[in-house]
């Protein structure tokens, strides 16, 4: 299943101003600071620059929470997220620390490793979805009806609940579980000359290009698609149960403060 039910909504809504404020900026400011560092460039953590990053964050977070129809746009927007700040952010950051730690005598092996890893991550996600945009753009009923969701096209709503359940790849634990062990392996049997984050980091660009290419590659290409469509007619696609959501959200403390707030001016 593509777009979130109530059920996978609910912890998304209930935590995203955390996630995408306070979280992101920690993320982004110790991967950043990592960088700066490899590279030889000052960065503060308390900066201008930062606190628009928090800000913005948080901001998000709250259009999440309280404003987001869990639809196309807004899944985008995720997707979009997850491929930089978990893609090439992190995969970035692992390559300057393990510069900071070997100490190279130039800075051509870093930024040669950096240059493989972007075009590694940013391959395996733009080859599925050129594929698979090539077999909606043949088969374009796929578009609305596929085991992933199903749109409707004359009420606009996306139900989320439409899509089989796909068994688990016995491809993924196997990526995992070679991402843990495969680093103490060959540091053992290479030797101390070897550099275990260096392995780790190759390892965590192989399991990041799998979910690239497995996951979200296909599903960018769907909501283009659906994009492309929405344009077309001027009108947006909404989740089906975005009426629960909204139920939902009316729980949340800043609805019930905005809610008592209207009674108390009506009352007066």
């Amino acid at each position: 299943m593509m777009f979130p039910d109530l059920e996978r909504a609910r912890p998304l809504l209930r935590h995203a101003p955390i996630y995408l404020g306070p979280v992101n900026f920690m993320l982004f400011g110790l991967c950043l600071s990592v960088i700066a560092k490899a590279n030889g460039i000052a960065f503060k953590l308390i900066s201008w620059p930062m606190l628009a990053l928090l800000v913005a964050g948080l901001a998000a977070g709250y259009h999440i929470k309280y404003r987001s129809t869990l639809s196309v746009r807004s899944l985008t927007a995720i997707m979009i997220y997850i491929v930089g700040a978990f893609g090439l952010l992190m995969g970035t950051a692992f390559l300057s620390a393990w510069s900071l730690v070997e100490k190279p005598a130039s800075s051509k092996p870093y930024l040669l490793f950096v240059f493989l890893y972007h075009a590694t991550a940013l391959t395996s996600l733009a080859l599925p979805f050129a594929l698979k945009l090539r077999e909606l753009k043949r088969h374009p009923d796929r578009r609305f009806n596929n085991s992933e969701y199903f749109a409707d096209t004359r009420l606009f709503t996306i139900d989320p609940n439409y899509g089989m359940t796909v068994p688990t790849s016995t491809l993924a634990p196997a990526t995992i579980a070679l991402t843990v062990n495969l680093p103490i392996a060959l540091n053992t049997y290479i030797g101390n000359n070897s550099s275990a984050l260096l392995i780790a980091t190759s390892l965590y660009a192989l399991l990041f290009s799998y979910v690239a290419a497995v996951f979200i590659g296909p599903k960018l290409a769907y909501l283009y698609e659906l994009y492309r469509y929405e344009r077309q007619t001027g009108r947006r696609f909404v989740n089906q149960e975005y009426e629960k959501v909204q139920a939902l959200r009316r729980t949340f403390l800043l609805c019930r403060l905005l809610a008592k707030l209207a009674s108390f001016r009506r009352a007066h």
